[in-house]
C-alpha cells in the first residue's frame, strides 16, 4: 500500500522545502522506506467553503463534475473532518477556468471572474 503526504509551498520556497524534507527524512529515503520527495511546480489549490458540505447531498460530485466538464484535472483532494472545506489542487495554467467552473455551477457570481 502507498502513503502519501502532501503540502502546498509558495513557488519561492519550493527548493528550500524540498531539501529540508530530504534532509528530515534521508534515514528512511536511504533505507527504502520513502520512495522519492517530489516537487510538482505551478499548481494552484482551490477549496470549497460552507457549512457541512458533506452533508448536502451532491456538492461534492456537483464540484467535481464541474471541473470534469471544464476538462480540468483534479491532481489531489482533500476534506477537513469537519466537511466545512473542500480542497482540490489543479494545474496552475487551468486556476481560472477552474475557479469559473465552479463558481458557474453553484451560480456564486454574476461577474467575470480574473
Amino acid at each position: 500500500s502507498e502513503h502519501s503526504i502532501c503540502f502546498a509551498v509558495k513557488s519561492e520556497d519550493t527548493e528550500a522545502a524540498k531539501n529540508a524534507v530530504e534532509e528530515k527524512m534521508s534515514d528512511k529515503i536511504k533505507a527504502g522506506l520513502v520512495k522519492n520527495v517530489e516537487v510538482l511546480p505551478r499548481h494552484a489549490i482551490l477549496a470549497a467553503v460552507g457549512g457541512g458540505l458533506g452533508k448536502h447531498e451532491g456538492v461534492v460530485a456537483t464540484m467535481f463534475t464541474s471541473l470534469a466538464n471544464a476538462n480540468i484535472n483534479i491532481v489531489a483532494i482533500a476534506q477537513g473532518a469537519s466537511e466545512n472545506n473542500l480542497t482540490v489542487v489543479v494545474n496552475g495554467d487551468d486556476s481560472t477556468r477552474a475557479l469559473r467552473a465552479v463558481h458557474s455551477r453553484f451560480y456564486l457570481s454574476e461577474t467575470p471572474l480574473a
